[in-house]
């Protein structure tokens, strides 16, 4: 919705679709700090996030403070925006004889990547690598593993499967997915997830099927339960094996 007051830049942030809207004077491009900084476990440790600047997305548009853009400067800065790898779509429009609204749809982040390289990536849903060694989304579990990977892009169907049932288990557990902190996947296909709190180390055999989230499920309800804490809970053969045994 457009500002009441075009005089006073603001900023908006969409929740759902990640979209978000800058209002800006042309006379005096002023950037806001969006959002807040969310915190990501790595295993069970803060990681550092960094906040999403609107001034990097004036930048990127190659906007200035003190100039009146043309059509075709808008057109640009549009163009501009959506090559961004974080970007779905954008839209610079004038609203005023003194002002500009910026409209973008980002692209959304479902898990941290960090393979046999030290480098950490930001992978949406199609794989699409929206940035690296830059933390910018929150609430989303960090996978390690050896993946295949493009210049822009994995390209590896087990990292695929697996990012598709971790969006299974936010879907039908969702107080069970908030609590994943990170998935560890080794070349035999076994998965070790941390969790916290409370603070518990899962091992799985193999990928998170229907069956495997259901037992995943009742054995971490029964480990809250009995007031478990810093253990680990063995799912890989037919008994769940909790280590050490609850009080």
């Amino acid at each position: 919705m457009p500002s009441e007051h075009p005089e006073e830049p603001s900023t908006q942030a969409g929740s759902g679709a990640g979209v978000r809207q800058l209002f800006l004077l042309i006379a005096s491009i002023v950037a806001l700090s969006a959002g807040s900084v969310i915190l990501v476990f790595y295993p069970w440790q803060p990681l550092p996030t960094e906040r999403v600047q609107d001034a990097e997305v004036i930048r990127i548009a190659g906007l200035r403070a003190g100039e009146v853009p043309t059509g075709e400067d808008l057109e640009r800065a549009a163009e501009l925006l959506r090559l961004h790898p974080a970007v779905r779509d954008a839209k610079v429009e004038r609203t005023g004889a003194a002002s500009l609204r910026i409209t973008v749809s980002e692209r959304e982040c479902v898990a941290l990547v960090r393979g046999e390289e030290d480098v950490l990536y930001e992978v949406d849903a199609e794989l699409s690598i929206l940035s690296e060694n830059r933390v910018r989304c929150g609430n989303v579990p960090l996978i390690r593993g050896s993946f295949q990977r493009e210049t822009n892009r994995f390209v590896d169907e087990r990292l695929k499967k697996l990012t598709e049932d971790l969006a299974r288990m936010a879907g039908g557990y969702p107080a069970l997915s908030s609590r994943l902190s990170e998935v560890h996947w080794r070349q035999a296909g076994e998965l070790t997830l941390f969790f916290s709190p409370p603070r518990v180390r899962v091992e799985l055999k193999a990928g998170l099927d229907g069956e495997a989230l259901r037992r995943l499920d009742a054995a971490f309800s029964y480990y809250e339960r009995e007031g478990c804490k810093d253990g680990v809970i063995d799912l890989r053969g037919p008994d769940a094996i909790i280590l050490p045994s609850c009080p």
